[in-house]
């Protein structure tokens, strides 16, 4: 092997195989699949409207819309659950 497949090996943890994986042997019986429970429904959120309510909250002036920072301080608000 190269040194770059050496290096690349050593990157992605890939071994050499010493000896090829023995054959496994399929179960007599699979088990019976179980169905999943549907999801809830998600629910409409007017997010502006959200941010707006925790932006006028606030004790500071806040502007989500334009800020980055803003928008992280009201969201951390309702996130955090002092909302």
């Amino acid at each position: 092997m190269s040194i770059f497949g050496d290096i690349v090996g050593k990157i992605f943890h890939k071994a050499k195989p010493a000896e090829p994986a023995p054959a496994v042997e399929p179960d007599p019986a699979p088990a019976p699949a179980v169905e999943a429970a549907a999801p809830a429904p998600l629910t409409d959120i007017d997010v502006a409207a959200v941010m707006d309510q925790l932006a006028d909250e606030s004790s500071q002036t806040l502007n989500w819309r334009v800020s980055i920072v803003d928008m992280m301080v009201s969201a951390q608000k309702w996130t955090s659950g002092t909302v």
